[in-house]
């Protein structure tokens, strides 16, 4: 599994890009047999692959490689689990209020590949998941940039 972390072009992606004082706007799993499983305004969580994004074309994604031991079947059982669940608008909104949101059934992109990583044994951050932005992911330790991806 590799974490892809995106650059967007979107007016959203700009909105928190800024907001977070961030580069990036989204974060997300990719499965080794190429799926991503990401959580999506306003669908939820979804598994698509590189070919069938649903991204700007010409957003940049920086691929991070996680250079620690952690189940990965596990991280994939629980992603893939989480398909279909709804996307968490009150965590996002935490990030303008500074108040935590209620706990939910519900997932944002950052959180939702935060958690996984947790469940196959991997804790790429210390703290909440639920307090971290698409840009802390990339501070963790446990990560080492393997290239860019530009979307067409």
């Amino acid at each position: 599994m590799q974490i892809l972390q995106f650059r967007g072009k979107s007016l959203l992606s700009r909105i928190i890009q800024f907001q977070t004082r961030s580069a990036y706007s989204h974060t997300a799993p990719l499965l080794d047999n190429g799926t991503i499983v990401e959580a999506w305004h306003p669908v939820g969580v979804v598994a698509s692959t590189l070919a069938d994004h649903i991204h700007t074309p010409g957003a940049v994604v920086d691929v991070f490689n996680i250079v620690a031991h952690y189940d990965e079947a596990e991280a994939e059982r629980f992603l893939m689990s989480q398909v279909g669940k709804r996307y968490d608008y009150w965590s996002v909104l935490r990030f303008l209020t500074r108040r935590d949101a209620p706990k939910n059934d519900a997932w944002f992109c950052s959180e939702l590949a935060l958690v996984a990583c947790d469940r196959a044994g991997v804790k790429l951050l210390s703290g909440n998941p639920s307090h971290m932005a698409p840009g802390d992911v990339t501070k963790s330790p446990k990560l080492n940039w393997a290239g860019e991806i530009v979307l067409s």
